[in-house]
């Protein structure tokens, strides 16, 4: 009858981890000019971060029982335009 801890998985994130998901959400769907994210990813590091931050949403969106997107890409393909 006692409540018990039964998984307990740490994972650690960089700092700029939860930055990057911020900016993201802003520019894929909260109508953020595409600005915001090249300013975040000026270095090879954040660049890298807010990759995976984008991959995070993609996959959440893609395994969610009512996605809130739809999962539509194209507004993932314009933010990675934007950063090359």
């Amino acid at each position: 009858g006692a409540p018990v801890i039964l998984d307990f998985s740490p994972y650690l994130r960089p700092r700029r981890w939860a930055v990057a998901i911020v900016f993201g959400d802003a520019v894929l769907w909260n109508g953020a000019d595409l600005s915001l994210a090249a300013s975040f990813a000026t270095d090879p590091t954040d660049r890298d971060l807010f990759g995976r931050a984008l991959i995070f949403r993609l996959v959440a969106e893609q395994v969610a029982d009512n996605p809130r997107h739809e999962a539509h890409l194209q507004p993932y393909r314009d933010v990675l335009f934007a950063l090359r």
